[in-house]
């Protein structure tokens, strides 16, 4: 397999001092080191850079020696964590030959076969992630023409598709993600595979599950990711409801911004939008038989929580967040203490009803102006 090797056409100096010191490194203890994937992606469409994973021809336990500030990460796919001094981590991976263990379904369950460059390049996803970068000569190295799809935008499989969903179904929601960043198309490939194969998201943990859909939650192009995952009719895997109304619109958008400006996010809150819709329905239907009380109305959230949980799992601390969150509004649409002002979650569950006022209930607007007031 012979690359195609180019000058790097961005600027050395936008790659951080800790990436470049761990990849110098490597190179010192005579290991190659290379970054990988999303950096060059990102780079070629003129977007900033902010994923820096290494690959290297050192094993785990070799890296995790020459790092003392590293620790080694994952049981399919054992991969080194080193750390800067902020406590930030930069992912350093071995080169992998592909030959992998597999259940009979084909769901890789274990990867520790190391190889080379050529063998681990054929074994990754998507040809737009196939490229690696020297940071010694400033160069890119192409294996399968990555830099040319992804100045045309369009994903293509390394591979057979329908293979590399079997082998990890969350690809299907990488390729999702990596189209709307791009403003791509699928490889008609693709397509086919993820029409015949999406149905195997279901043998995904939750917990996993819930960890790819914060990625495609937290992204600027999440309202064209939700978009694309009715299109492709998969969202009956991932959520118990996915209505992308102004309200849920409004919130990825908000998100979206947040991201834009740097500003933090929180899942509680974008989770809590998502679930709104089964929440209100949910309540209208046992309002019909009895008369609600907080307590009624705990368990009846705790019950859209527990639906959603069985998809995504969502940690403790997230849902007891949604539950005060929601609990909240309830206290903000009828105002009585303003000490609800000084909740560190007030600023929070104002946000809520404001964009509840916005967008599904304009009566709420002057309940909205008083708490506006009141801060």
């Amino acid at each position: 397999m012979n690359p195609v090797t180019t000058e790097a056409k961005f600027d050395r100096n936008i790659i951080p001092s800790s990436v470049c010191k761990t990849i110098k490194r490597l190179n010192k203890e005579g290991f190659s080191a290379l970054i990988v994937g999303g950096f060059l992606r990102d780079c070629l469409i003129g977007i900033k850079a902010k994923d820096y994973d290494i690959v290297t021809n050192a094993k785990p336990e070799e890296i995790r020696k020459i790092f003392k500030n590293s620790r080694i990460v994952g049981r399919r796919f054992p991969i080194v964590h080193v750390y800067d001094s902020a406590r930030n981590f930069i992912e350093v991976s071995t080169f992998r030959s592909g030959q992998s263990i597999s259940n009979t379904d084909g769901f890789i369950t274990k990867d520790r076969s190391f190889g080379t460059i050529e063998q681990d390049v054929i074994r990754r996803d998507f040809t737009i992630n196939s490229l690696y970068y020297d940071y010694s000569d400033h160069t890119i190295i192409d294996f399968l023409g990555g830099a040319n799809d992804i100045r045309d935008k369009v994903i293509k499989p390394i591979g057979d598709p329908l293979n590399r969903f079997k082998e990890d179904p969350v690809r299907i929601l990488r390729a999702l993600r990596f189209q709307a960043k791009l403003d791509a198309t699928l490889d008609k490939s693709i397509e086919e595979a993820i029409e015949i194969n999406s149905s195997l998201l279901m043998n995904i943990s939750p917990s996993r599950l819930f960890d790819e859909i914060i990625k495609l939650f937290h992204t600027r192009d999440n309202i064209q990711i939700m978009e694309l995952i009715l299109f492709y009719k998969i969202d009956r895997f991932l959520f118990t409801e996915l209505n992308i109304d102004l309200f849920f619109r409004a919130a990825l958008d908000n998100t979206a911004k947040r991201i834009e400006a740097n500003r933090s996010i929180s899942p509680i809150f974008i989770f809590s939008v998502l679930l709104w819709s089964p929440r209100v329905t949910n309540l209208k239907k046992i309002s019909s038989s009895r008369k609600l009380n907080s307590f009624i109305i705990r368990e009846s959230d705790k019950d859209i929580l527990l639906k959603q949980n069985k998809l995504t799992n969502m940690p403790k601390w997230i849902k007891e967040g949604i539950l005060d969150l929601w609990s909240m509004q309830h206290r903000l649409e009828k105002p009585k203490n303003s000490s609800i002002v000084s909740d560190k979650r007030f600023r929070m569950a104002y946000d809520f009803l404001v964009l509840r006022s916005e967008t599904i209930n304009p009566n709420l607007k002057k309940t909205v102006d008083y708490w506006t007031k009141i801060q």
